[in-house]
């Protein structure tokens, strides 16, 4: 791996003040979602675009649980991080650093993508009917002869970005408009993060988000118009991580009182799943606002204690070099891994071995794949300083805040 400005000093390797298990747990979310794609087809869940087959694994559970915490921790922690970035440079360079990296990245992948996606859709619509899928969707494509159901949702995997911006500019907005709102906030943050039953206030907006959501699980956006429900739901998570860096004095303490989101997260995991299978058996007229909310709030109770989990078990990480290297790769990864895990189930529907095989597979192929990719043609490029900043291959000078900053800033 090439050393250089953004995996710090020279005599060091590391960036002071860079909070590396933050950010390590952030990477880890973004590379997650290569799993999650990947596992789709094996849940028995259809989805437009997706290559639909009946093998079947325990992928459903998985898919499921990852899918409860994994944008949460996400938006949290993009939160914790636009804080910080605010502080740093004001709001003149927030917006600026956002707009480059959030806005300008989520519209140029979504117009490149978009026809790729469309075409490998194409694709696994004739995979999941057999035959040559190649020819037939070749065929299809020249003729012009394509269903809009076969076709993916508009927002792809890029969705999260779009939001990402929303939040920005929303805290902008709000930040300008009302600049003592977060000093008087401070203080509930700061009684909230020492009371040991943190997480059921936590979980109060986000059982009420999830209320009228199936199964209280926040949907995948269908279409690029922001929706109210999930700008809500995920709002709230990184609303949060602002507030956890303006007290991030209180980490350690809220670290140390952590034991008790470790020990509930499993037992409230376990409530949870239980909920959802009994609520699944239920029909339609059984399933009364009451069974909603008592899905909701044992989903947002789970949720909220995984992310505190999470996010102080990672406080013991020590500074590594290839740590930032991780944190600014898995955004290249994450941008570019959705064609490959869309296509891939499709292209070894005739090779019979295990999902979970397969997934591992094509998982370790896609990283490793990408992995290079960056390290060759993007870290050092005009893409990559639109992805992370500057990168330097021989550090000459300390990287100025804005170098040093990534998607997680």
């Amino acid at each position: 791996m090439p050393r250089d400005l953004s995996v710090g000093s020279i005599e060091t390797g590391t960036v002071p003040g860079r909070y590396y298990g933050l950010d390590a747990l952030r990477s880890s979310m973004l590379l997650l979602g290569v799993v999650f794609h990947l596992s789709m087809p094996y849940t028995g869940i259809i989805l437009p675009g997706y290559y639909v087959t009946d093998e079947r694994s325990r992928l459903l559970q998985m898919v499921l649980i990852v899918h409860y915490f994994r944008m949460p921790v996400f938006f949290l922690l993009s939160g914790f991080f636009s804080a910080l970035l605010w502080q740093r440079g004001g709001s003149a360079k927030f917006l600026r650093v956002r707009s480059k990296r959030i806005g300008l990245v989520w519209l140029a992948s979504l117009i490149v993508l978009s026809p790729v996606m469309a075409a490998i859709s194409v694709y696994n619509h004739f995979a999941s009917q057999g035959g040559n899928a190649l020819t037939l969707a070749w065929g299809a494509i020249a003729a012009l002869q394509i269903d809009r159901s076969w076709l993916p949702d508009p927002p792809l995997h890029l969705w999260f970005l779009e939001y990402l911006m929303l939040f920005c500019l929303g805290a902008a907005a709000i930040l300008s408009l009302v600049p003592r709102l977060l000093p008087f906030l401070d203080r509930y943050a700061e009684k909230i993060m020492a009371w040991r039953f943190r997480i059921v206030v936590l979980a109060v907006p986000t059982a009420l988000t999830l209320w009228r959501m199936p199964f209280g699980v926040v949907p995948y956006p269908s279409s690029l118009v922001p929706r109210l429900g999930i700008v809500l739901a995920y709002g709230w998570f990184y609303a949060v991580g602002w507030l956890i860096y303006r007290r991030r004095d209180l980490i350690p303490l809220l670290a140390s009182r952590a034991r008790i989101e470790k020990v509930v997260a499993p037992v409230l995991l376990v409530i949870c799943l239980l909920l959802v299978k009994r609520y699944a058996k239920l029909s339609p007229t059984m399933r009364t606002p009451l069974a909603d909310f008592a899905v909701a709030s044992s989903t947002a109770l789970f949720v909220w204690a995984a992310v505190i989990a999470l996010i102080t078990a990672v406080q013991a990480i020590k500074p590594r070099k290839w740590l930032p290297y991780l944190a600014d790769s898995s955004y290249w990864i994450y941008l570019l891994h959705y064609p490959f895990a869309i296509v891939l189930p499709g292209m070894l529907r005739g090779w019979s071995i295990s999902p979970v095989v397969k997934v591992t597979l094509s998982t370790a192929f896609i990283c490793g794949f990408l992995l290079l990719t960056y390290d060759q043609f993007v870290r050092y490029s005009v893409m990559g300083r639109a992805l992370n900043g500057v990168r330097l291959r021989t550090p000459a000078r300390a990287p100025t805040p804005e170098e040093g900053s990534s998607l997680a800033e």
